[in-house]
């Protein structure tokens, strides 16, 4: 029954390309091997094992799969994706969500609790507004709508598949008129189903207001919160016109389709539309090119002298076209750069050497952890330790089939049990640089960096991990989008987990992705510094002011300081990893840098021999 339930997709690493076994490490082909239920017996060398997988496909034997794991992780895991498949298609089927002004409508219970609310995050918001043609300013306003606490009343309604949440929004501070919000939330996928708003940019649920009210929303899940907080009034605030303004480190321009001309209120502004078709249409737009060359001879034909004779291109090649929020459009074509998949004003600095990848030996997935044989880099007596410290040490023993493993289940990170179980009693990757430089004694020194609890953390601190965590994977989104633009179409990115090695299982790394870019294959760290959020990378790694940043310029390129906490945390990740290199991504609101970093063995060694 196991075998038939299992298939080829639902294990990773079952299937290879049995014409080029030869080219497989001998990890991976034991895994094969147990992925049919073999013993593993007397398989001591390659070709033992090559020999054996010759004999199943012999057999006809290669596709009767089991799970190799000891608690069943992969019927597990299957059984939840039917499960949920199921719960898909009862949603669709029979509990539609209500498209309505909520606060109109009689047919829901309301009430403070977010016990039911799905896992909200930034990803889901932006792909919510990605169709919507917004620019950069959205996310300003919504912040400041945030910031004043313009959000009020509001209130939560749950059924069996769906979330529904209300809330009403100010105008402004002189008026006293209010907007109505509403939205809905799929409670298994988190996908934002429907959104309204009263006021008149936001019929079709892309407003400034509804922005600002799924971010809160995503701030309380971020928070762990049962219920939403009551607001303070205003007599019970802190005096806030005595606070400083914060100003920016730069100062942006403001492009043309940005800028607002107004003349004199003669009548009712109707706004800029095209008339000869809907630019924003989410349905595919044909582009005939050879109606356009045709166009171009008759008008040679008629007067050589026209402009446009000798200003439209000849052909258009399948490389002539650029990703934008509306889909692929001609690189000359206003919507290239009026409405480009990055947005307006936002700044892509890449310090990396192009190499050309080999398309013919791109393998069909991402290889397992490690990508090299990685040797001890600590070498301490056991028998030195006590019975107590002995069986601490022996549960922190790892083989790489249960390496890998681990590795497939913690893709979650933070968000599973299983990844804080396992980083502890470890020295992490984000606690090498204060291991190295501790000075002040032995006495609690493993209770300081090896169990430390996260959660208890300065609110100081626990405001910029919660910016950094909610703003990753747009972060990684950014990064698939300029790594396809600006160097290999092929670009892929996946999710990756704690990442543990047999002879260093004191050790534990946990990259924020892995990307594979035709033949290459690294991992990716990234970096969402909260100080700097509305400012451009490359001016904050310019300032005087900014000594202690991560980046400095060197030769008109940003680099990481090799003194910095960051240098050493990707050191380690490399280390224990195998992989050639790790791109290191800093995003803001304004600007991402994208900087290669390969592994310094003599760094390395000098961290492991002190």
């Amino acid at each position: 029954n196991e075998s038939r339930y299992l298939l080829l997709d639902d294990i990773p690493g079952s299937n290879l390309n049995l014409s080029r076994l030869t080219s497989y490490r001998v990890d991976q082909l034991k895994f094969w091997l147990s992925c049919r239920g073999d013993s593993l017996k007397n398989l001591h060398t390659k070709a033992a094992c090559i020999q054996r997988i010759n004999n199943y496909v012999r057999n006809g034997q290669q596709d009767n799969l089991v799970d190799p794991t000891a608690h069943q992780i992969y019927v597990q895991e299957k059984e939840l994706q039917q499960e949920k498949a199921q719960n898909t298609n009862t949603v669709t089927n029979s509990n539609l969500c209500l498209k309505d002004n909520y606060w109109k409508s009689t047919n829901f219970e309301w009430s403070k609790s977010l016990l039911d609310l799905p896992t909200l995050t930034i990803k889901e918001i932006e792909q919510f507004f990605e169709e919507s043609g917004k620019t950069g300013k959205t996310q300003k306003r919504a912040d400041n709508l945030l910031y004043e606490n313009f959000l009020d009343s509001v209130s939560c309604s749950h059924d069996t598949n769906h979330s529904y949440v209300r809330a009403i929004c100010g105008a402004s501070y002189t008026k006293s008129q209010y907007h109505q919000l509403s939205c809905s939330l799929s409670k298994i996928s988190a996908q934002i189903l429907y959104a309204h708003c009263t006021c008149k940019a936001g019929q079709g649920g892309f407003c400034n207001h509804i922005y600002a009210l799924l971010k809160l929303i995503a701030q309380f899940v971020l928070d762990k919160l049962d219920e939403i907080p009551l607001q303070l009034p205003s007599s019970s605030r802190p005096c806030g016109w005595t606070v400083p303004k914060v100003r920016n480190m730069n100062v942006q321009k403001e492009t043309v389709m940005e800028t607002i001309i107004k003349k004199p209120k003669l009548g009712k502004n109707t706004g800029v539309k095209c008339n000869l078709y809907e630019a924003r249409s989410s349905e595919q737009q044909i582009f005939d090119a050879n109606a356009i060359f045709e166009m171009k001879e008759n008008l040679k034909k008629d007067n050589p002298k026209i402009p446009m004779v000798d200003g439209v291109r000849s052909s258009v090649s399948s490389d002539a076209w650029c990703e934008t929020k509306f889909g692929k459009v001609p690189i000359f074509s206003p919507l290239a750069y009026q409405c480009s998949k990055l947005g307006n004003n936002f700044n892509v600095y890449i310090n990396i050497d192009k190499c050309p990848s080999n398309p013919a030996t791109t393998p069909t997935t991402y290889p397992n952890f490690p990508h090299r044989n990685i040797p001890q880099y600590y070498h301490h007596d056991v028998s030195t330790l006590d019975s107590s410290q002995k069986a601490v040490f022996d549960k922190l023993q790892v083989t790489n089939e249960q390496a890998v493993i681990l590795e497939q289940t913690t893709q979650l990170q933070s968000q599973s049990s299983l990844w804080f179980k396992e980083r502890k009693c470890r020295v992490t990757a984000s606690k090498v640089y204060d291991v190295f430089h501790w000075k002040r004694g032995m006495d609690k020194h493993a209770e300081k960096f090896v169990n430390s609890d996260v959660s208890k953390v300065p609110e100081i601190l626990q405001k910029k991990f919660d910016h950094g965590k909610m703003y990753e994977p747009v972060a990684l989104e950014k990064y698939r989008v300029c790594m396809r633009e600006e160097m290999d179409p092929s670009t892929e990115v996946y999710p990756c987990g704690l990442v543990l090695n047999r002879n260093n299982c004191w050790l534990g790394s946990s990259p924020d992705g892995k990307f594979a870019s035709g033949d290459m294959f690294g991992i990716a760290e990234c970096k969402c510094p909260e100080q700097y959020k509305h400012s451009d990378v490359f001016d904050v790694a310019c300032s005087n002011e900014s000594s202690n940043f991560m980046l400095h310029v060197e030769n008109s390129k940003l680099q990481l300081r090799k003194t910095h906490p960051t240098y050493y945390q990707i050191q380690c990740l490399l280390a224990l990893t195998g992989s050639e290199f790790c791109d290191l991504i800093v995003y803001t609101f304004q600007s991402i840098a994208i900087i290669r970093i390969t592994f310094d063995t003599q760094f390395w060694s000098n961290i492991t021999d002190v």
